[in-house]
C-alpha cells in the first residue's frame, strides 16, 4: 500500500530534499500547485532498516544490527581492508560500554527489483567510558538486498565518516 497525501508547491522543496517521495503534479488551486507524493511498501522497509538499526547501535544490540545484513555482508571504510559480518561482529563487541548517539539523513533511495541503494548522512557521537566524545559524520553509499523472506537487508556499505572537528 502507497502513502499518498496532497501538499502545496512552496513546502515541496523541504520535504522532497531528504526522502525519496515521488511526485505527480495535478493541478492548481490560486497560487498553489497541488502534488500527489508516494512512497512504496520497499521504501517504506528500509528507512525502518536505518532507524531500527541506529536504535539497536544506541542500545548496543548487536544481534539486532547483525540480523539486519546479508550473510555476505561487504563493508568499505577508508584506511581498511574490505571486511564482512564476522569481523564487524568481532569490532563491535569490542566497542561494548561505549555508548553511541546517531542521527540519519537519507539523501536518496532507490528500489531496482530486489536490490536497492541509499544515500545517507549520518552524523555520530561516539564516548567511550571515561572518554571524551568523539564526533564522526559524512556521508554512506548502501546497496540493501531484499531476501526471500521479504525483509531488506544491508549487502555492500561504504561508510565515508571521518571525525567532525
Amino acid at each position: 500500500m502507497n502513502l499518498r497525501r496532497f501538499i502545496s508547491l512552496p513546502y515541496l522543496g523541504s520535504l522532497l530534499s531528504n526522502c525519496s517521495m515521488r511526485m505527480i503534479q495535478l493541478g492548481t488551486c490560486g497560487r498553489a500547485t497541488i502534488i500527489w507524493l508516494t512512497v512504496t511498501d520497499d521504501e517504506r522497509a528500509i528507512r525502518e532498516l536505518v532507524n531500527v538499526w541506529l536504535a539497536a547501535s544506541k542500545a548496543g544490540d548487536l544481534q539486532t544490527i547483525l540480523s539486519l545484513m546479508t550473510n555476505d555482508v561487504i563493508f568499505m571504510v577508508p584506511g581498511r581492508r574490505p571486511f564482512g559480518k564476522e569481523a564487524f561482529a568481532a569490532a563491535s563487541q569490542g566497542m561494548q560500554n561505549v555508548s553511541m548517539e546517531g542521527i540519519s539523513n537519507i539523501q536518496e533511495i532507490q528500489v531496482l527489483g530486489d536490490w536497492a541503494y541509499l544515500r545517507n548522512y549520518i552524523e555520530m557521537v561516539v564516548t567511550p567510558p571515561n572518554g571524551a566524545p568523539v564526533r564522526r559524520s559524512g556521508y554512506t553509499l548502501t546497496i540493501l538486498r531484499k531476501e526471500p523472506d521479504g525483509r531488506w537487508r544491508l549487502a555492500r556499505d561504504a561508510n565515508l565518516l571521518t571525525e567532525a572537528k
